[in-house]
């Protein structure tokens, strides 16, 4: 035999194989995999970027609101 045929015998095998149940299977599973890390990191690092102590998250606008709401009104002067 020449390689040529022995190479021409391979690729008509490959061609008619189809994907096994198993190899399906793992590419499913390999794919959600993928996917739970990804959302699980992501969902880990938004968590980490939240303020722990709310009261200090909020203590600036407290502070703003406070002064807006304790301001004098303007006086207004009545005209001639």
């Amino acid at each position: 035999m020449t390689a040529g045929t022995d190479a021409g015998a391979t690729d008509r095998s490959r061609q008619g194989e189809l994907p096994t149940l198993g190899w399906a299977l793992k590419r499913a599973l390999l794919g959600l995999t993928i996917l739970i890390i990804m959302f699980g990191g992501g969902a880990w690092l938004l968590h980490a970027s939240i303020e722990v102590d709310r009261a200090e998250a909020l203590e600036p606008l407290a502070r703003t609101a406070g002064a807006a709401l304790t301001a004098p009104a303007p006086r207004r002067t009545a005209s001639p």
